[in-house]
């Protein structure tokens, strides 16, 4: 439902900040990879300002989908070592008009952050969401929150949204299984 969320190349780190808050920057790392995966990436998303208390948020419309449905959404996030202090979240937004026009709905649908440390490890995070009955399309926040004055930085893989019954079968017709676990993950 969501393939940008993968940054399988560089053009899924793109079109991301309407609108956009704080002071930062987010970009493709080509050999970045939760999974380790050969031919995808990841993105990062820096909060480059000189103050704490600060955060940094991009939405990107992510397209149409069907109401009253239950989502799971989630994401895998990692944050360097010479990063600062802070947390990362990812949040929905669910719209009544195609290509995310209107005002949004409520609620949100937000997944939990995860924190800054420890760094160099890849956490995970998901959720499942109920879209509203007359939802008809959603923007996808990541939102980067910064607790000291130091740049904040964490690399994004997976985001994921998509229907809670699905089964994943992510790169399975083209014979890849970087992506397969025997865990459950977002």
């Amino acid at each position: 439902l969501f393939p940008r969320g993968e940054f399988d190349q560089a053009g899924d780190a793109s079109g991301w900040g309407n609108p956009q808050q704080g002071v930062g920057s987010f970009t493709y790392a080509p050999l970045v990879d939760a999974d380790n995966c050969a031919f995808s990436g990841a993105a990062t998303l820096s909060a480059d300002d000189v103050f704490g208390g600060t955060n940094h948020s991009l939405w990107l419309c992510g397209g149409a989908i069907a109401g009253a449905q239950i989502f799971r959404l989630g994401y895998r996030a990692r944050f360097p070592t010479q990063s600062g202090a802070g947390a990362f979240e990812m949040a929905v937004a669910w719209y009544p008009a195609p290509d995310c026009g209107g005002l949004h709905l409520q609620p949100l649908s937000t997944v939990a952050p995860v924190d800054s440390t420890p760094a160099d490890l890849w956490q995970s995070a998901s959720v499942l969401a109920n879209s509203p009955a007359n939802a008809v399309s959603f923007k996808v926040a990541v939102v980067l929150h910064k607790s000291t004055i130091a740049p904040l930085q964490v690399e994004i893989d997976r985001l994921g949204i998509q229907p809670a019954g699905e089964i994943f079968s992510d790169s399975f017709e083209i014979g890849e299984s970087c992506r397969w676990t025997q865990q459950d993950q977002p």
